[in-house]
């Protein structure tokens, strides 16, 4: 039929005219009142798609747009008679994919066939999803650049035409416009929805801070209003995390790499206020910078997959950062007063003569315990000052807050106290004779103290603990002996990070200034044990160590000089080691001992029992 000859109407489409004019002319009209500004996308592409279908006599349509992000042309809900997410999302079609849409798209010109199943040049994907057998598609374009195609399918009437190709190239100007006037408005209304809850997670968090919440309750609040797990680090490598991150795994990894981010931003490898994105094995991390002017206060981040971490989650972000900067300065503010009361009533607890004072500043520190032991931390470093990193200033303000965290599950009722060039620990005694066991705990706060502080290799903390005292008033002492411990630190092991004073053996005799009663203690703390058996079932096993002493630790000589089975003698030095916790092949323990006895000797000689 050609072009312009007269037409037989048929119902829905009759009223547009007969001849092609008549047609060109109602349907400019028809689709020139399409309203866009009172609907949403979905309700444009639907309003328009049903005219071109009464126009055109199709059965149905649908509009592809161009993704200039994939290269891809891209199926719009709804189309062909259909809403379904997923049978829309399954015609994506790259520009390297062919078919008619690429070829319409990319030549500019409209194709047409009635016979869609054995035509080459049509997907049979598209024909299958759709049950496709006549196709009419036409390029979309604005101002000579093309934004989509448009598809007509299976006409009522018959066979596609020429006329009808005509008709639809007609109607593509509108049809683009009216698809990218309704693609601005749903973006515009995007922004607004956008904004509106930016606004709201605002307002939400800003109220919380001024009804006194902490960051926690913040954290957990933003990670309920955005529905991802949350992380909010403060400068000093303390981390928070929000209520909805429960795999202790990611937070780990989350915790390091925050840690490393904020660590970079600080030493200016980050020099904007951008948020910073970092791939994970749990997923994407997403970090906000929480600033007060120049000063790095810590930063918010949130985690999960690629497509959660949009620009709506980022720009939420940067708003809560705002919040938590207030909060965190407010914790910061506080903290430092904090920190200064505490360093006062030390320092006047280390002064005081009056044991009623010092039960007094006791409790001001918030300490609950009878008998306790003064301990000291200091940071030793491996590398010279003059060729440290760039960045590697003395984190003893990170140890502090780090270690404030630890202690309550690691030693309760320890309270840690910032001061000069350290930090002070009081540390409540349970038993007293349980050094190895107290040094050991506390080598494993020391562990968690490094990972959690983040701290680089060249940096150790060391931590030298006092005896145990019974009142207040005498923890001058045991820091005294404290210190006595880390200053002799560089003669002992150099692997133990925690010594206690009772470990030293002849070197805290010698280093600390010798009374009768550091004689008395050396003397108990090293045969103590091995003097209670011998009272308790009225033996000699203190003549038996003489007697290995005398002969040089030979257990074969001392059986000998004593006339005992070499099996007895075996088992007595077995026993002396497990009442004792020595080794007597260790030189340092034998030093010790023979010591020990000498010094029980001269005691019975100069005041006879």
């Amino acid at each position: 039929m050609a072009p312009g000859s007269a037409m037989t109407p048929y119902p829905g489409w009759a009223r547009f005219g007969t001849t092609l004019p008549e047609r060109q002319v109602a349907a400019i009209a028809e689709i020139g009142r399409t309203i866009v500004s009172g609907h949403d996308y979905g309700q444009v592409l639907a309003e328009v798609i049903a005219k071109v279908g009464r126009i055109l006599d199709a059965e149905s349509g649908g509009f592809m747009l161009y993704d200039d992000d994939r290269g891809e042309l891209v199926l719009q809900r709804p189309a062909f008679g259909m809403d379904s997410d997923e049978l829309i999302k399954a015609y994506r079609v790259p520009l390297s994919g062919g078919g008619n849409a690429v070829t319409v798209f990319v030549s500019g010109q409209p194709y047409f066939t009635n016979d869609a199943r054995n035509d080459p040049r049509v997907l049979r994907r598209f024909v299958d999803l759709y049950n496709a057998t006549r196709i009419l598609s036409v390029p979309l374009q604005i101002e000579g650049r093309s934004m989509g195609v448009f598809h007509a399918i299976n006409k009522r009437s018959g066979d596609f035409l020429p006329e009808d190709v005509e008709l639809a190239l007609l109607l593509a100007p509108q049809l683009a416009v009216i698809i990218q006037s309704a693609a601005m408005m749903r973006e515009l209304r995007s922004h607004e929805m956008q904004l509106e809850r930016i606004i709201n997670i605002h307002n939400s968090l800003t109220n919380m801070v001024l009804t006194g919440r902490d960051v926690r309750d913040l954290a957990d609040r933003l990670a309920e209003l955005i529905d991802l797990p949350i992380a909010v680090a403060d400068g000093s490598g303390r981390i928070v995390f929000g209520a909805s991150s429960k795999v202790p795994a990611a937070e780990r990894l989350v915790l390091d790499e925050m840690q490393n981010v904020l660590d970079g931003h600080s030493r200016g490898r980050h020099t904007d206020l951008e948020p910073i994105l970092v791939s994970l094995p749990v997923g994407e991390l997403l970090v906000v910078p929480i600033l007060i002017g120049p000063r790095l206060l810590g930063g918010v981040g949130a985690w999960g997959s690629a497509d959660r971490l949009d620009d709506l989650t980022r720009r939420t972000l940067q708003q809560a950062a705002l919040v938590f900067a207030v909060e965190l300065l407010k914790e910061a503010e506080v903290y430092e007063v904090e920190r200064r009361l505490q360093s006062d009533a030390m320092e006047h607890l280390l002064l005081t003569d009056d044991a009623q004072d010092a039960s007094n500043l006791l409790r001001r520190l918030e300490v609950d315990a009878s008998r306790l032991r003064g301990a000291r931390l200091v940071v030793d470093r491996s590398t010279p000052s003059a060729t440290q990193p760039a960045g590697s200033r003395e984190p003893i303000d990170r140890i502090y807050r780090v270690l404030r965290s630890l202690l309550p599950r690691g030693w309760p009722g320890a309270v840690a106290v910032a001061e000069r060039g350290g930090i002070a620990l009081i540390l409540p005694v349970v038993d007293s004779a349980a050094v190895d066991i107290d040094a050991r705990r506390l080598d494993r706060i020391l562990s968690d103290l490094v990972a959690q502080a983040k701290l680089p290799g060249f940096i150790a903390p060391f931590v030298g603990v006092g005896r145990p005292v019974d009142r207040g008033v005498d923890l001058r002492q045991s820091f005294g002996e404290a210190s006595t411990v880390i200053a002799a630190r560089r003669l002992v092991d150099h692997d133990r990070r925690v010594v206690f004073l009772e470990q030293l053996g002849l070197l805290g005799l010698l280093a600390h200034p010798a009374d009768s009663s550091d004689v008395e203690r050396f003397v108990h703390e090293r045969i103590g044990p091995l003097l209670d058996y011998d009272r308790e079932h009225k033996s000699d096993w203190t003549g038996f160590a003489r007697a290995l002493v005398a002969s040089n630790f030979s257990v074969k000589k001392a059986s000998r000089r004593l006339g005992l089975h070499f099996n007895t003698a075996r088992y007595r030095a077995a026993r002396m080691e497990e009442l004792l916790s020595i080794h007597l092949s260790s030189a340092q323990d034998r030093l010790d001992l023979q010591l020990a006895l000498h010094l029980l000797d001269l005691r019975t000689t100069l005041r006879p029992l």
